[in-house]
């Protein structure tokens, strides 16, 4: 089997902490060789560390490699939609990181270029990928949950903002705070056990409590600039309603006046309701023969293994030109309901998508 050469946009933490990680694993079907970042310090620490041959300050000029399959873009979400376009036109395949882009309008364009060009488009939502989620999703796909209708998600941060002066604070660069940064990864793994329903209305509220007048400082996980921007949310909530008839509920913060950190997600069907609470594995409450069970099976939360898992569909994706999981539809969904529920909160109105 040829390996599919990678390159990589972006020299950030979580291509170090979390990509070539899980790249390492999979020796056999993918090979990282060039890496671009207009930091090129970050670019040759990484190069060094993980032996990639080829090193660029200009993501264009890796573009240019005739060598690189596809690309994993992981730089300021701003930056998504232009890199991710101009790759996918020179015959690369996209890996992007969350959100697709940093809004609907962007995202669109992505994914009408990701259908003129056939080119693999794929958002690096991981979590679809955990061995918990699969658990859920077999579930959901046996029917033991039945018709579902409602799903509750949320990742709360007690003290976790990112520091005043880099681009998750301002929405120019960001498109928001919480709901897009962290946010989305539970909006979209509700939409993926539901099927992906067509929303048709949002209302939701964004706070900016702690990060206004730099109030938050101690809120901050790394020292933060007092001369920064930050002018994005720090709370978030959200109810969104679907065609179908099913709704769900979100809630994101990177401060909040809470006993600790959670992330969970709820699924209620007719027959069952499934899902997780930080890292204590799955669950699946129903009733048979007039007995309330509570399933908790031995699955446990795999964060590095679901990267690994990601890599290996992207790869396999790009051989059979398969539509990924975590396709640009999907995420141009994600988006939308994004942008709506930020508009929702600007009007003080429920917004018709």
């Amino acid at each position: 089997m040829e390996k599919i050469k990678i390159g990589i946009i972006g020299a950030g933490k979580i291509t170090k902490d979390g990509h070539l990680k899980a790249i390492q694993h999979l020796n056999e079907e993918v090979e990282v060789i060039a890496i671009a970042d207009i930091n090129i310090a970050a670019a040759q620490t990484l190069a060094k560390e993980y032996n990639i041959p080829s090193i660029y300050s200009d993501y264009n000029d890796l573009l240019k490699n005739e060598n690189v399959d596809a690309v994993l873009i992981s730089v300021p979400n701003y930056l998504h939609s232009p890199i991710a376009i101009e790759a996918m036109k020179k015959g690369k395949h996209v890996l992007c990181e969350k959100p697709l882009a940093i809004n609907s309008e962007e995202a669109n364009k992505m994914v009408n270029i990701q259908k003129q060009t056939n080119q693999i488009l794929m958002v690096a939502y991981h979590n679809l990928f955990r061995s918990d989620i699969d658990y859920i999703k077999k579930s959901i796909l046996e029917n033991k949950l039945g018709k579902i209708y409602y799903g509750k998600c949320g990742w709360i941060r007690r003290a976790g903002i990112p520091s005043w002066g880099n681009w998750f604070t301002e929405k120019e660069k960001s498109g928001g705070g919480p709901l897009i940064d962290i946010g989305v990864h539970m909006l979209d793994l509700v939409l993926y056990l539901m099927d992906y329903p067509k929303p048709v209305s949002v209302f939701g509220s964004a706070f900016n409590i702690f990060g206004r007048d730099h109030k938050g400082m101690t809120r901050a996980r790394v020292v933060a600039n007092e001369n920064g921007i930050f002018n994005v949310e720090d709370f978030a909530v959200a109810l969104i309603r679907f065609e179908n008839g099913a709704t769900i509920l979100i809630e994101t913060s990177w401060a909040a006046n809470i006993e600790s950190d959670s992330i969970y997600l709820s699924i209620l069907g007719d027959k069952a309701g499934a899902g997780f609470l930080n890292e204590s594995g799955p669950y699946l409450y129903l009733e048979e023969k007039g007995t309330q069970l509570n399933i908790k099976p031995q699955v446990l939360f795999d964060y590095e293994g679901a990267r690994i898992k990601m890599w290996h569909h992207f790869a396999e994706c790009i051989r059979n030109n398969a539509k990924p999981i975590s396709s640009a539809e999907n995420g141009l969904l994600a988006n939308k309901i994004l942008d709506a529920i930020y508009e929702s909160s600007k009007s003080g109105r429920e917004i018709i998508i």
